[in-house]
């Protein structure tokens, strides 16, 4: 939840997935607006302009008072870590491309996350699955070349299904 209210306070470049890591890390909000940009920045995948915008979020009175509100309002800013059972996905990390047929990639890297995987935006030598919707592109090619384990949309659903039992 409080990777959601992280994104929807619009902090300059931090998308959904920047929160997600963000929300993640700190736990809190309060966590966060006290850690520096050192700090930020050594989260995995999050760079200097993330960051630095953070940081220059939370030092702005006007959005410090607005935080303040919504908690008093009690707006959830605390991740709960939830427990996941072992899975397929626990401990492996994930690249999704294409389009697939039931989910969005976005919804798919939450289930992958939610089931204890880790999902992220290219492939390397430590990436165990790709997950390849229609219309895979250099991603597919990419991994085809790295040798990492190809799952195709209706294989990804079939495993998922398993796992969410």
């Amino acid at each position: 939840m409080v990777a959601k209210v992280l994104f929807a306070i619009g902090i300059r470049y931090v998308g959904a997935g920047a929160a997600k890591k963000l929300a993640e890390h700190f736990g809190s909000i309060s966590k966060m607006m006290n850690a520096g940009d050192e700090e930020i920045s050594s989260i995995h995948e999050i760079g200097h302009s993330i960051s630095k915008s953070v940081v220059e979020f939370f030092s702005n009175k006007v959005n410090i008072k607005t935080i303040e509100r919504l908690m008093k309002h009690e707006l959830n800013f605390r991740a709960e870590k939830e427990e996941s059972k072992n899975s397929f996905f626990t401990g492996k990390t994930f690249v999704i491309t294409g389009t697939l047929s039931a989910f969005s990639r976005d919804e798919a890297s939450d289930k992958v996350t939610n089931l204890g995987g880790k999902v992220t935006s290219s492939v390397s030598k430590n990436t165990d699955y790709l997950i390849s919707g229609e219309n895979a592109g250099s991603k597919l090619s990419k991994a085809e070349k790295l040798e990492v384990k190809i799952l195709k949309d209706e294989e990804f659903m079939m495993i998922l299904k398993e796992a969410e039992k």
